[in-house]
């Protein structure tokens, strides 16, 4: 049961992360950004699936936890992403100019 519930969660909480990330992607808008924010998050998206997969499996894989993390990122998705999308969207927007001077500082 308590294995339901973590996996159930971890679903839920990488659909957040993702939500978080696609935000700041399109508040940033700056390529080589969004790609190196992308890869920080697929990292750590496996490593925390894989260790949790670990503590929980006793050494078998059970393919119905991952099945239950990829079913409640699903569910968010059609869900609670049309709210949650746009509350990161508004939070961020403000700080697009400063993230792109930033920048622009980097760049040269």
């Amino acid at each position: 049961m308590e294995a339901i519930l973590v996996f159930s969660f971890l679903g839920a909480a990488f659909a957040f992360l993702f939500d978080f990330t696609t935000a700041l992607n399109n508040a940033i808008k700056i390529k080589w950004i969004t790609f190196i924010i992308d890869f920080l998050m697929t990292v750590f998206a496996s490593l925390v699936t894989s260790c949790v997969m670990i503590a929980y499996s006793n050494g078998n894989f059970r393919g119905w936890y991952f099945f239950l993390t990829v079913l409640f990122f699903v569910i968010y998705m059609l869900t609670l992403h049309r709210v949650v999308f746009h509350i990161w969207c508004g939070i961020l927007l403000p700080f697009r100019k400063i993230i792109e001077k930033f920048a622009k500082k980097i760049k040269k």
